[in-house]
């Protein structure tokens, strides 16, 4: 199975790339390891995350990457990386 990154999620992981390389370009790298190798073992169904709803009324899985959460939905052949959210930041569920 494939991951697809949204719009959304792409301008996410570009933020918290930016974010943590002003500090060290080698820890934004193993964050983005971290997030990347999540990313493929959600794909293939290796892991599976509580199901929630979204402000935007949207209803998601979610996946921990401390400190990040994954919120993603899974389609027949298909992953799709809706939001890649820090959980200290106000919570983007209901």
């Amino acid at each position: 199975m494939n991951s697809v990154v949204t719009d959304d999620a792409a301008r996410d992981l570009d933020e918290i790339y930016d974010y943590i390389s002003r500090d060290s370009v080698d820890a934004a790298d193993r964050m983005f390891d971290r997030l990347y190798t999540a990313f493929h073992r959600l794909a293939n169904g290796e892991l599976q995350g509580p199901m929630v709803r979204l402000r935007n009324g949207q209803r998601a899985q979610r996946w921990p990457v401390s400190p990040y959460l994954i919120y993603y939905r899974r389609t027949i052949g298909q992953t799709c990386i809706l939001r890649v959210y820090h959980g200290a930041r106000q919570s983007i569920e209901r």
